[in-house]
């Protein structure tokens, strides 16, 4: 074993104490460490696949807190984090990202959440395939994590279609790690694995389908997730909804661009 990760770790000459080669094997060894601890101590187990997501899950952690830099992935630019270490050449493929309506005879609900000042807040709109809103809403979570209120905010939109009955749903989040710990049933932290039951049971129960979408194509829901109004809203209409430049205590002169 130190053989194999001696050759992981200087595998390349461009390999530094603070490269990916080198932060990997350390947090294979580590996850796995705890993953044996809590079977041992706390009779919780964990499949391979749960352990490599909680890895993964960590490398996107440290690359969103701006941890790495460009000489974490010297010769590495292919893997999958490279992307957190800066600007680097590489040629582009150029797609267009949109929301995409539903079939006929289907709903489409849409969420997302945002994390300003260690403050939680949430939104989502509940569309038909004409595009047309059934309901919006914004709801605000207090003080949580980015994964938690991303969880939170797809809770209360679920329970919002679960009160009105509706059939036919297909679900859109931009959060990876969410669309991840839902539809592979991986186990996460207290106490957003007691929101993730609620909405694996949800999305059971309505015959959901969910599924991970660029932010571009979420765009409504991440406006509404910013608007900081202060108070729960739920909105009926398109044209009830708030607008970008709408804040907790500003004029309507304030309004600018629309959230839909």
């Amino acid at each position: 074993m130190p053989a194999m990760l001696s050759h992981w770790f200087f595998s390349h000459s461009k390999v530094s104490t603070t490269h990916v080669r080198v932060l990997v094997p350390l947090l294979v060894l580590w996850f796995i460490w705890k993953s044996r601890n809590s079977a041992r101590f706390e009779a919780a187990s964990a499949t391979p696949a749960q352990v490599i997501f909680r890895i993964e899950e960590f490398l996107d952690h440290m690359g969103t807190s701006h941890a790495f830099s460009r000489t974490s992935f010297a010769g590495d630019r292919d893997c999958p984090w490279a992307r957190f270490g800066g600007p680097f050449r590489r040629d582009k493929d150029v797609a267009p990202v949109a929301w995409k309506k539903p079939p006929p005879g289907w709903l489409k609900l849409n969420t997302d959440a945002s994390v300003l000042h260690g403050r939680a807040s949430g939104g989502g709109v509940l569309r038909d395939h004409c595009g047309k809103v059934c309901f919006a809403y914004y709801k605000e979570f207090g003080e949580l994590d980015v994964l938690e209120a991303e969880a939170q905010s797809l809770l209360h939109g679920l329970q919002l279609c679960a009160d009105r009955e509706v059939g036919a749903l297909t679900v859109e989040s931009n959060s990876n790690a969410l669309v991840q710990l839902v539809c592979l049933d991986m186990g996460s932290k207290w106490p957003v694995c007691i929101v993730l039951r609620e909405i694996k049971y949800l999305v059971q129960r309505m015959g959901a389908s969910f599924h991970h979408v660029f932010r571009e194509a979420n765009s409504v829901a991440d406006v509404l997730s910013f608007l900081q109004l202060g108070a729960q809203r739920v909105y009926v209409a398109d044209a009830a909804l708030p607008l970008r430049g709408q804040r907790r205590g500003s004029s309507g002169s304030s309004r600018s661009t629309s959230a839909s």
